[in-house]
């Protein structure tokens, strides 16, 4: 089940949010949170929604389109707070991290991927990924979903390869969006939190045996670590691993992290200040989500 369900509402669908013959924007689930309809998916007949309908159907709050505010019938669910920018409004660097999806009910691989250059209003010129060493497949009119952060954005878009290229490098163009849809982030509001997380140093996850901290206060952009024991020094990287509570369960969120300040404590311990890198826009949206929901209640977790 996609982490991002634990951390946000589901919100149940109206008839006309599903269109007759029209690729689904979204995941679909049952009452239970069980995936009925992969984001891709055609509905084909009124006879099959009709059928698909009987257990409910419901996406999850922030993976929805803009523009299409919930009419509020449950009370535990809110607005998702999407818009929809102008693309080139967001002057995207070359470089930026991508997170991207196929959109095939045979095949939604995932992958992360580099923004290589555009062409305005035209294409999208992104790397091929090679997971494991092994460029991945791609056919021109192949539908894909592309997500990616800005540092202070987190937005998604819908659409096709156009062109195919294995050299004299390995890249596609994408269709060039007029607009994207996505949210705000709010990086600096900060929970006070009493949770025990695992963390690694160095480079990768396999550098040392993972140590126990305390997360003392929590944030999109980062968080506050206790420790006994020193972890490193400013600009150092590590792997951060920690269980979020959420009225329908709980979800694992693991980030990467660097250091930027260090404070010895009076009892001997010390405390961290990190900041969150490289976060895949999934887990991000999942993080902010908690972070809002929490601050909207006042609650603190423990």
């Amino acid at each position: 089940m996609p982490l991002i369900l634990y951390c946000y509402p589901m919100i149940r669908l109206r008839e006309n949010d599903i269109v007759i013959g029209r690729p689904l924007p979204w995941p679909v689930f049952d009452r239970d949170r069980h995936l009925l309809l992969r984001p891709g998916h055609v509905v084909e007949t009124e006879q099959q929604l009709a059928e698909i309908g009987k257990r409910g159907l419901f996406r999850a709050a922030g993976m929805g389109p803009p523009g299409q505010p919930y009419d509020g019938a449950d009370e535990d669910v809110h607005d998702d707070n999407w818009r929809t920018w102008a693309f080139e409004d967001l002057k995207l660097p070359m470089g930026t991290r991508m997170s991207l999806r196929k959109l095939d009910p045979d095949d939604d691989g995932r992958y992360a991927t580099t923004l290589l250059g555009i062409l305005k209003d035209v294409s999208l010129i992104v790397g091929i990924p090679a997971p494991g060493g092994r460029l991945a497949m791609f056919r021109q009119g192949q539908p894909l979903l592309l997500r990616a952060f800005t540092g202070t954005r987190v937005f998604a878009f819908t659409a096709s390869v156009l062109v195919v290229r294995y050299a004299p490098g390995a890249y596609i163009h994408i269709e060039c969006p007029k607009t994207v849809d996505g949210t705000e982030v709010r990086a600096r509001t900060r929970i006070k939190v009493r949770l025990i997380a695992v963390v690694t140093t160095g480079p990768d996850d396999s550098a040392d045996v993972g140590r126990t901290t305390q997360v003392e206060d929590l944030s999109v952009g980062g968080a506050r670590l206790i420790v006994a024991q020193p972890l490193g020094e400013a600009s150092d990287e590590l792997s951060l691993a920690f269980r979020l509570k959420a009225v329908s369960g709980e979800a694992t969120l693991k980030l990467r992290a660097v250091i930027r300040t260090t404070v010895q404590l009076d009892d001997g311990r010390v405390a961290y200040g990190v900041q969150f890198v490289d976060v895949d826009p999934i887990i991000l949206l999942a993080l902010e989500g908690y972070v809002a929901r929490m601050t909207e209640s006042g609650g603190e977790e423990v």
